[in-house]
C-alpha cells in the first residue's frame, strides 16, 4: 500500500507535507486495516497527517464506500474543513496515526486529500482529490 500512496503522490506532483488529510479504506478487517496504517505512518510519519473513516456512522456500502468517501472528501475541500469519526469504542492506533475521532471539525490549510480503497483480489488503490481556484484550473472553480 506504500508504494500506491507514494504513486499517487508522484503522480500528483505532490509531498506528503502538502495533503490535508488521508481517508483510507479502512474496512474493519484487522489485517488490512494494520497494513494501511502502517503504510500510512510509514508514507508520512507517525501523528503527522488528519486520518479519518466515516464507515462506523455508514457501514460498508460495499463498491460505493470510495464513491462516498470521495463525496466527503470533496465537501471538506469545499468547506475548508474535515468532520471528526465517532468512535464508540477504544481506537486501535498502534501506529500512532493522528484519527481526527470524537472532536470538532478540523480547519483545513491544505487543498489536496488523499483516499485510499482495496478491491477485490488485493487490488489496492489511492487517489489524490484536490481543490483548485479559478485561476488555477482555466476558469473553472472547484475539485477534481
Amino acid at each position: 500500500m506504500a508504494s500506491t500512496f507514494n504513486r499517487a503522490l508522484q503522480q500528483a506532483r505532490l509531498t506528503t507535507t502538502q495533503i490535508a488529510a488521508v481517508l483510507p479504506h479502512g474496512n474493519g478487517i484487522c489485517s488490512s486495516d494494520n497494513a494501511e496504517a502502517m503504510a500510512i505512518a510509514n508514507i508520512w510519519g507517525p501523528e503527522a497527517v488528519p486520518v479519518v473513516s466515516y464507515k462506523s456512522q455508514m457501514g460498508y456500502l460495499s463498491s460505493c464506500s470510495g464513491l462516498a468517501d470521495v463525496i466527503i472528501a470533496t465537501d471538506a475541500l469545499r468547506q475548508r474543513r474535515l468532520l471528526a469519526f465517532t468512535a464508540h469504542l477504544p481506537l486501535d492506533n498502534r501506529s500512532k496515526l493522528s484519527l481526527h475521532s470524537n472532536a470538532t471539525p478540523l480547519s483545513l490549510k491544505q487543498r489536496h486529500i488523499v483516499k485510499s480503497s482495496f478491491g477485490l483480489g488485493g487490488a489496492a488503490l489511492a487517489c489524490v482529490i484536490s481543490a483548485f481556484s479559478a485561476e488555477e484550473s482555466g476558469g473553472f472553480h472547484g475539485v477534481r
